[in-house]
């Protein structure tokens, strides 16, 4: 019986191991290419993206994760993101295209900015759709800047036209007033009027709503004029929300007959959306007048149309807005635990109080044994140094005598300086070994007070540099020079030691891993040092890994390794 039982055992792990093999054998170079050239191409053309593909990519992902280099990686997560993006998930849609970005090398001489473009692309236009405007305009400058690396201007200004119009949403009219003026004129010297002509709809409301009508008619007219989208011989237009603005702006002109024609003629649109903003115009035109059956007549017929506009959406999109950019069910999980969090703190309030306490001790102790090490740490770099200073003084007057040895000719005396150098010999091993001894016991004193990112980061938290660069962080706005210069002159007061050995090295580090050491020092992550650097995560721990070996004169066993050597100095 056990003898059937093993053979059977043996029979099922084959099976296993060759359906495994036959499930996965294919996967290489070659295939992960022409399945992304594929997928590239069926999404450059706008065909729907499935939940095979799905499939393929995370396979692609998990290839290019060992065997790819960061720009394989980057486009295989654009193209995974891609994927959830057509498949209505937007979480994992996200996530996708921050993990692009976080494989970006932008050390690198042959980064492709072009497809980073298009994940912070990607990645604005879900915040966008999920109405978190302030958290897309954020992202903007960070796109804009990479763009210009992509020799890509047209995308550099879109993405300001449509920062503008994320400034609007919040409410924002005078950025979005003044800052217009500026991004028309950039336009037009990089050869795009046109499109920004075509822009200018939301500026335009923007100066309306602060009264500025006079800049708005000059807006206006550059719309009218340049964008191609107006028929200047009877004033129409392919796009009817030029009437609704043309509308408005003629009704604060007071221009009132002027204005209830354009209204009228946005009418001529067939959607609901175009319509209820039609009768909106002319309920203000009226009120204006003075004819309260006009306004009470357009208000209901308002009222109707956005009726009609929610109802026909509500039809139309009820699968896209609860796959993709309704969280409700999300929302409603993450309340409930919130209620059964506040439940659980209630019962374990004292005991908190009591865990607080003790890991403030902690910290106290920690950083008492810290202080207490650093000061042992300088002792026996200073013990280690008068002992190297020693043993090269022995080592000299071994060479001494040997040389006079050499000189003389009686045995006699030859045979008492034999003595004389067998005994210097003795005495400098004997220095040696206590050179040894003292180097072992620096190395064991330095990984003892080795510090950690999460004790760096309590020290210099409640510093005013710390929130500004946190700030910056939040922001996606990198670090500047006299950020740096206040970090030096922390760290100069807090650990003069530190501040000795960086400034010992002046001809290895360069100005990128000056900075990036600078950062990691007080405290903050390699993500948070990659944002403030305009780098990624990965490109971080590479110039980390590359000042390890300039310092050290080999290559770290790993990230690990680099990361806790500058930690510990």
């Amino acid at each position: 019986m056990t003898r059937q039982f093993c053979v059977s055992l043996c029979m099922v792990l084959c099976l296993t191991g060759c359906k495994h093999r036959q499930g996965y054998e294919y996967i290489n170079d070659d295939w992960a290419k022409e399945t992304m050239q594929d997928i590239s191409y069926r999404n450059l053309h706008m065909v729907p993206l499935t939940a095979k593909d799905d499939t393929l990519m995370s396979r692609v992902v998990s290839y290019y994760s060992e065997y790819g280099n960061s720009n394989e990686l980057m486009e295989a997560y654009y193209l995974l993101g891609s994927v959830y993006r057509d498949l209505h998930d937007a979480p994992k849609a996200l996530e996708a295209f921050k993990k692009g970005i976080s494989v970006a090398d932008t050390t690198s001489g042959d980064c492709r900015y072009d497809v980073l473009v298009r994940l912070y692309g990607q990645k604005i236009d879900i915040l966008y759709q999920q109405k978190l405007f302030e958290q897309a305009a954020n992202e903007v400058p960070t796109l804009s800047r990479y763009a210009k690396m992509a020799h890509d201007t047209l995308y550099i200004v879109d993405a300001q036209w449509a920062r503008l119009e994320m400034l609007y949403k919040l409410g924002d009219y005078a950025s979005v007033a003044d800052d217009c003026w500026e991004l028309l004129e950039k336009s037009k010297k990089l050869g795009l009027y046109a499109y920004a002509a075509s822009q200018l709809n939301t500026c335009i409301h923007a100066n309306i709503n602060l009264q500025r009508i006079d800049d708005a008619q000059r807006l206006m007219t550059i719309y009218e004029l340049e964008s191609g989208d107006v028929d200047m011989s009877d004033m129409t237009s392919s796009f009817p929300i030029y009437y609704y603005t043309k509308g408005r702006l003629l009704t604060a002109q007071h221009k009132l007959d002027s204005a209830e024609i354009f209204f009228r003629r946005e009418l001529s649109a067939t959607d609901w959306n175009n319509q209820q903003a039609a009768y909106r115009g002319l309920r203000e035109v009226f009120t204006q007048k003075g004819l309260q059956d006009s306004v009470n007549k357009y208000a209901v017929l308002q009222c109707e149309a956005v009726d009609s506009d929610y109802q026909t959406k509500l039809s139309e999109n009820l699968q896209d807005l609860q796959e993709l950019y309704d969280y409700s069910r999300t929302q409603e999980e993450s309340y409930q635990k919130d209620i059964q969090l506040q439940k659980e703190q209630r019962k374990t309030l004292y005991m908190r109080w009591g865990f607080a306490f003790a890991l403030f001790a902690l910290a106290f102790f920690f950083y008492y044994l810290r202080i207490r090490y650093q000061r042992k740490v300088a002792e026996a770099e200073l013990e280690l140094e008068r002992a190297n200073t020693c043993l090269m003084e022995k080592e000299s007057e071994v060479m001494r005598l040997q040389e006079e040895m050499t000189r003389m000719e009686d045995g006699q005396q030859k045979a008492e300086m034999a003595r004389k150098v067998a005994e210097a010999e003795k005495e400098a091993e004997s220095q040696r070994q206590m050179v040894r001894k003292n180097q072992k016991a620096l190395d064991e004193l330095r990984r003892k007070a080795r510090l950690s990112t999460k004790n760096l980061r309590l020290q210099y938290y409640e510093t005013p540099i710390f929130k500004h660069l946190m700030e910056n962080v939040g922001k996606g706005h990198i670090a500047q020079a006299e950020d740096y210069e206040e970090i030096k002159r922390l760290l100069q007061q807090n650990n003069p030691h530190l501040m000795h050995h960086i400034q010992a090295l002046p001809h290895v580090l360069s100005e990128t891993e000056m900075k990036t050491v600078l950062l990691l020092r007080i405290g903050l992550t390699q993500t948070e040092v990659g944002t403030l650097t305009a780098h990624g995560k990965a490109a971080v721990a590479n110039i980390l890994n590359r000042l390890y070996e300039k310092v050290n004169l080999r290559k770290p066993m790993n990230s690990g390794e680099s990361y806790e050597w500058l930690i510990s100095i």
